[in-house]
C-alpha cells in the first residue's frame, strides 16, 4: 500500500483511518488497472505481431482483455482489497461487471464523441475512463470485494 509518510502532514494528520484505507485502496485500484492497460496492449502488440498478423489484431485484442481481466480480478483479491471469501462466484462475478461496464463505457463514448465532436474524442475518452473507473471502484469497494457480501 501507499507510504503514508509521503502524505503531508497537514493532510495526514486530519485523515481519519477510514480515509487513509480507502486511499489507500483507490491508489492500487489505479495501480492495477493501469497495469492491467499496459498489460493488454503488450500482449495485443505481441501476439499481432509475432503470431496473428494485423488482419487479426481483434483476436490478439481478445486474449489480451482475457488477461487483464484476470490480471485485474486477481490483484484486486489478493492486494487492493484482500477478500477471503467465495473467489469463483466473485470472479464470475467481476467478469459480467467488467464486461458489461466495457460496454456501457464504449457506448457512452460514442454518444459523447458524436456531440462534441471528433476533435476531443481524446478528452471524453479520459473522463468516460475516469468517471466509469471512479464508479468502478466504489462498486467494488463497498460491493464486489467485500466479505460482508460474498
Amino acid at each position: 500500500m501507499l507510504d503514508r509518510s509521503l502524505l503531508p502532514a497537514f493532510i495526514r494528520d486530519r485523515l481519519s483511518e477510514h480515509w487513509l484505507v480507502l486511499f489507500d485502496r483507490y491508489v492500487s485500484f489505479f495501480i492495477t488497472g493501469a497495469t492491467g492497460v499496459a498489460l493488454n496492449l503488450f500482449i495485443t502488440w505481441s501476439l499481432t505481431t509475432l503470431l496473428f498478423g494485423r488482419d487479426q489484431y481483434f483476436y490478439a485484442y481478445l486474449i489480451g482483455l482475457a488477461v487483464n481481466l484476470v490480471y485485474n480480478f486477481v490483484r484486486h483479491a489478493l492486494v487492493t482489497f484482500q477478500t477471503k471469501s467465495s473467489p469463483v462466484l466473485r470472479f464470475v462475478v467481476f467478469i459480467v461487471y467488467s464486461l458489461g461496464m466495457a460496454g456501457l463505457q464504449a457506448v457512452t463514448v460514442r454518444e459523447l464523441v458524436a456531440i462534441t465532436g471528433e476533435t476531443y474524442y481524446l478528452v471524453v475518452i479520459a473522463a468516460v475512463i475516469f468517471v466509469f473507473s471512479t464508479v468502478t471502484f466504489v462498486v467494488c469497494n463497498y460491493w464486489l470485494f467485500n466479505d460482508d457480501y460474498f
